[in-house]
């Protein structure tokens, strides 16, 4: 007998839609498991990069006449055409002026790195662009066709650009390049009325490279197949991800309004206790999967603590008795001034603290250091702190990469 044969009951990794998991035995669709979740979530892929679930940032990204999509001089026509999958769900897009375009703009911070792709099939445009902008370009590529054949290229602002032939006559049409305002404007452009094409299959997704087409309609209720193991090393094979309801009590955990300069600014509801020293914004953008910025700090320290506050120290309510876990990803870029810690603060309703700290070390480089804690027997507001000089005073110049964080009212890290 095979592991098939032996098996009452089998999953494979891409066996999912929104709101649905997809048995490969038994067959019937009685061992099918729907599934609820109303915003997104993280996993890790194969290849130990985070992502969001679903990665496809964008809104019914087969269904352009929806009015999640924006439409300046643009008329859709719904399910006109058979698409590259062979249903008839390919939608006709008609210029009815200049430089006509459809949009999403999905939540994202300026400083992303993103690929953004379309299938098209022309019908009589002489091109098509593929356009990042709210009122600034990020990324701009021209796909320039002969009759119903997409003969070349051009980039004018961006990293990358690429068309892919799928057959039919359709092309998936492919930029990648880094956002430069919060949530911008995702497009596809045709340049003069009356021009017309075919479109299917609209995808943005953070990286350096189109990922496989996830088809989506609200975004929400998506399975997470991860691949991370508990002991953090990567596993050859997936897993359905199934986790207890929580909620990350840290409001900006994915460095919104952060910009880089001197000092720079940090994220919103994020601050600093500098002791002494200055502070430098040095970076911000997104790695593996994760937004991060990069924070230096230089001078001398004049208190053995300089701490980087996640939250607001009186925004947290905490109750006696609860399990709490904080965790984020940190390393050092440059420098050899200690290391960084992970605090738990218990303060009063005034932000004055009425505990010692509860203190982990993460030294392993961008690994998540967790640390979990219950509070003693008085309700109190806690804040997540990381020092980023404890234990030291003195002259100091050391850079340190923040990724996202998480704290919240259960006793396991996220």
């Amino acid at each position: 007998m095979s592991f098939y044969d032996d098996a009452s009951w089998l999953l494979i990794p891409s066996g999912i839609e929104e709101d649905i998991v997809f048995a490969q035995k038994p067959t019937s669709g009685l061992g099918d498991l729907t599934f609820t979740r109303a915003s997104d979530a993280t996993y890790t892929d194969s290849t130990g990069v985070v992502r969001r679930s679903p990665y496809n940032l964008v809104q019914y990204s087969e269904m352009f006449s929806d009015v999640a999509w924006g439409k300046q001089t643009a008329t859709i026509t719904p399910n006109t055409i058979l698409s590259p999958n062979g249903t008839i769900t390919a939608d006709t897009f008609t210029a009815t002026g200049s430089f006509a375009f459809i949009s999403q703009a999905p939540t994202l911070p300026s400083g992303t790195t993103v690929t953004l792709s379309f299938y098209v099939k022309n019908i009589n445009s002489p091109y098509v662009n593929l356009q990042v902008r709210s009122t600034v370009t990020a990324g701009l590529a021209t796909f320039n066709f002969t009759g119903d054949t997409l003969t070349s290229s051009t980039i004018t602002t961006g990293i990358s650009r690429s068309f892919v032939d799928v057959g039919g006559g359709w092309y998936r049409i492919i930029l990648t390049c880094v956002t430069s305002e919060t949530n911008q404007q995702f497009r596809i452009q045709l340049p003069n009325s009356s021009n017309a094409i075919y479109i299917w299959g609209a995808q943005v997704n953070e990286g350096t490279s189109a990922l496989d087409y996830f088809p989506t309609t609200n975004r929400q209720d998506v399975p997470r197949i991860d691949f991370r193991n508990a002991d953090g090393t990567l596993s050859s094979c997936g897993r359905l991800l199934l986790e207890p309801q929580r909620t990350n009590s840290i409001r900006n955990s994915s460095m919104v309004g952060a910009v880089a300069g001197s000092p720079g600014t940090l994220p919103t509801n994020w601050s600093t206790l500098l002791s002494g020293l200055t502070q430098t914004a040095v970076g911000i953008g997104t790695e593996s999967g994760l937004p991060y910025i990069d924070l230096r700090f230089a001078g001398v320290a004049t208190n053995t603590t300089c701490e980087v506050r996640l939250e607001s120290i009186t925004q947290i309510a905490a109750l006696t008795g609860q399990a709490w876990n904080l965790n984020t990803y940190a390393k050092v870029i440059s420098g050899t001034f200690n290391s960084a810690s992970l605090y738990m603060f218990e303060r009063t309703s005034a932000g004055i603290a009425v505990t010692t700290p509860l203190v982990t070390v993460a030294k392993c480089p961008d690994v998540a250091g967790a640390l979990e804690g219950g509070l003693p027997s008085t309700d109190y507001v806690i804040t997540p702190d990381t020092p980023i000089a404890e234990g030291a005073v003195g002259a100091c110049v050391v850079t340190y990469k923040f990724k996202t964080a998480n704290f919240n009212a259960y006793g396991v890290a996220d």
